[in-house]
């Protein structure tokens, strides 16, 4: 009987999941798509500055440590010879799974639940509406970092539960640990969390204790180790940011980091976070938030049921379901009841303004009922068990069969996202296959934003013209086109075409949230009226030529010849008969240094906001070198270093006691 159990949890994982591994391609969401041509020039880590980000025109990095993640798989997959499709298949999408499935299970084996049973809190939690929004929408940072959770969890339990320090136990944390931050450092933020609240339980609970001061030494020796050394295996992102201290979320500005932004995206209402159930399930329409099922308050009547039962882990329990209701607590943000707390735990709290968006926190709810439900569903089979043996499996097969109800557009398919079947446009390929084959730098302008299958490489980046003109639609971004100043600043920016995009997955021309072909052809029109641009291809996509552009280097208007040795470094060679001013079509960023000779030139925005700088005349060698990349490589030294020590200290460690 043991078996029918698992045999309809992976039914039900095979019919939810089936379509990531049986589609051609997952598309979907936040989820990228590359093509093959791009993938190819990626290089083994990637750079401190990249010529794709800042909307084309060259940034820092901000999530470089999950960007660390996709340069390694990629180059892992091909290493092993698959193909970018099959390596993502598995080392992400497969990866969640894997870590979902195997993370929930181990935490529940830590409450003493029995694997039957424990099956079951992988079936909550990684089959919930909230993770199925999550991953539908193709936000696989967050997906892994969620994933890995009960796990880093329940392993500081074993550790906190252990006599003394076990080594294999530690090092195993500390690399779950410092995979988590490198997944979402948010995530991270909400496991800190809940192994904080678990550590403050234990104290409490050994107040009393007569060895307090030694057992609190213990426990923080337990909790610190871990941590510390997971910073350290983190330096390759960590040690720029410490050297050279920036504030995204400053840098996005007030819609990030205001309390106005922070109400508007508290969508989940309390009813929606108590019933584990995400606001925008099933459709997954951002902001569009659907009714309440009364079904699913039925889960914390269930997984609050535990606090009644006689359980011989009674304490741990009550820990977890102070976590759950942390989680149905924070994870409503600032709505009702006492929703002014979340607003001042955003404003005051170092580390809260990272979630603007509170449904994170469903993490701690859902794990919390992860654990309660099977708890309950166990000690109901044991009660059936002693009436009538057959009886044993009843409360968990119809506790399946009532999951499969509340999730039932998953299982029969009908979730969008990464979990529908969607192909490349031909229209797309066409015009990358174009723009792949000129080896002279140049941007694409898109209108009035790209879609995701547009192609974009370093010698080619693309642009969007609504953040660009801070244009809210068509008609303003074509009013900053005919202003003569645009002539010049495309021109600076080397943009040679300018796109109206097709819109396949109903992305960008929309009216009452549905594609409108109107709104599409009312743009066209209304680029057609601007008379320096040349339509050279109408269609799915419309296609403009400016009439010319300055390359990546360029002194009045002219291009200027150039090495690329790395995206972080360039090289010029020149013989002016006077000073120059030499413009780099990249956002001004101090950290970019200019060298002639062991002379170190001055850099100054131009006039457009890009790097510009004076080259005196003669014959000249010039490198152009953004510096912050040396922390970078420093970090990756150290964390190399640690990721080794950690590795190497257990064997040495078994020898010089084998010696002893």
């Amino acid at each position: 009987m043991n078996k029918i159990i698992y045999l309809l949890v992976f039914i039900v994982f095979f019919l939810i999941f089936g379509p990531w591994f049986f589609n051609t391609n997952i598309i979907g969401g936040d989820w990228p798509f590359f093509y093959p041509e791009f993938l190819s020039q990626l290089p083994f880590v990637p750079p401190a500055w990249s010529s794709l980000h800042g909307n084309g025109l060259g940034a820092r990095i901000i999530v470089y440590s999950l960007d660390s993640y996709l340069y390694a798989t990629y180059h892992l997959g091909s290493l092993i010879g698959l193909s970018w499709q099959l390596t993502y298949k598995i080392l992400w999408f497969g990866m969640f799974l894997f870590l979902s499935v195997i993370s929930s299970f181990y935490l529940a084996r830590q409450f003493k639940i029995d694997s039957k049973f424990a099956v079951l809190s992988s079936l909550i939690y990684s089959t919930n509406t909230y993770i199925l929004m999550v991953v539908g929408g193709g936000q696989m940072g967050v997906a892994l970092g969620y994933a890995i959770v009960p796990l880093v969890f329940g392993q500081f339990i074993n550790q906190f539960n252990s006599k003394s320090i076990n080594y294999r136990n530690t090092i195993s944390t500390v690399l779950t640990l410092a995979l988590l931050m490198t997944f979402d450092i948010r995530i991270f933020y909400i496991a800190s969390f809940a192994i904080m609240l678990y550590f403050t339980y234990l104290v409490y609970r050994l107040s009393q204790d007569k060895n307090l001061k030694k057992l609190w030494r213990g426990y923080a020796l337990k909790i610190s180790v871990p941590y510390i050394l997971a910073l350290f295996l983190n330096s390759y992102w960590l040690f720029p940011n410490i050297a050279h201290p920036t504030n995204p979320l400053q840098t996005l500005g007030q819609a990030y980091t205001s309390t106005e932004s922070l109400r508007f995206f508290s969508f989940a209402t309390l009813s929606n976070t108590l019933s584990i159930l995400h606001p925008n399930w099933p459709e997954n329409i951002f902001g569009k938030v659907s009714f309440q099922s009364p079904l699913f308050l039925t889960l914390p009547v269930i997984a609050f049921l535990a606090l009644i039962l006689k359980n011989r882990n009674k304490k741990k329990v009550s820990i977890i379901v102070l976590l759950g209701l942390m989680g149905v607590f924070l994870a409503k943000g600032a709505n009702a009841p006492f929703g002014e707390i979340y607003v001042f735990l955003f404003e005051k709290i170092p580390g809260f303004q990272m979630f603007r968006d509170p449904t994170k926190w469903y993490t701690l709810a859902v794990m919390s009922y992860s654990v309660l439900i099977p708890l309950v569903l166990s000690f109901l089979s044991y009660f059936l068990a002693r009436r009538n043996k057959w009886l044993f499996y009843i409360p968990a097969i119809v506790f399946i069969g009532f999951w499969v109800l509340l999730s039932k557009e998953a299982v029969v398919g009908k979730l969008g996202g990464t979990f529908s079947e969607k192909s490349v446009p031909p229209e797309y390929v066409e015009f990358k296959n174009q723009i792949f084959k000129d080896q002279y730098f140049y941007r694409t302008l898109w209108v009035p934003r790209q879609q995701r299958f547009t192609y974009s490489d370093s010698s080619h980046p693309s642009m969007e013209a609504s953040p660009l003109f801070n244009a809210t639609n068509a008609a303003e971004i074509v009013d900053e086109l005919k202003k003569e100043s645009s002539v010049v600043l495309l021109r600076e920016l080397s943009i040679k075409y300018v796109v109206i995009p097709s819109d396949p997955l109903s992305e960008i021309f929309l009216k009452d949230r549905k594609y409108s072909p109107e709104e599409r052809l009312k743009t066209e029109k209304l680029l057609d009226s601007v008379s320096y641009l040349k339509k050279i291809k109408q269609g799915k996509l419309t296609i403009y030529q400016t009439p010319n552009n300055n390359g990546l280097f360029s002194v009045n208007n002219e291009s200027v010849e150039f090495e690329r040795i790395s995206s972080a470094v360039f090289s010029l060679s020149t013989n002016f008969s006077k000073p120059e001013k030499v413009v780099f079509s990249q956002k001004f960023d101090p950290s970019w240094v200019v060298y002639h000779g062991k002379s170190q030139l001055k850099t100054e925005p131009s006039k457009n906001g890009l790097q510009q700088f004076t080259v005196p005349s003669g014959s000249r060698d010039i490198l152009i070198e953004f510096s912050e990349q040396r922390n970078y490589n420093v970090g990756w030294i150290i964390s190399l270093i640690t990721l080794l020590s950690v590795v190497v200290y257990p064997i040495i460690r078994k020898k010089w006691k084998q010696k002893e």
